[in-house]
């Protein structure tokens, strides 16, 4: 993956899990009561990957052929 798309995916995951935490503290709920779940539709494996070293463990595909390619080729990850 070059550089570039990861400090996009880098800056979009802070963003959206900063803005989940800020909900979280305005809607009165714990901190880490809200989960995010990523959809992998479309996207690639390395950028699953990327994704996964951040720190979010929850994906989602909508198609069960895509999702079972894309868990054979990251089983090596602890990924719900």
């Amino acid at each position: 993956m070059d550089n570039g798309r990861k400090q996009t995916l880098t800056a979009n995951f802070e963003a959206v899990t900063q803005a989940i935490r800020q909900a979280e503290l305005s809607a009165g709920r714990q901190p880490g009561s809200v989960q995010l779940v990523a959809v992998g539709k479309l996207h690639s494996t390395e950028s699953i990957r990327a994704l996964a070293e951040l720190g979010q463990k929850a994906f989602a595909e909508n198609f069960f052929q895509e999702a079972s390619v894309k868990q054979q080729e990251l089983s090596d990850l602890y990924l719900e």
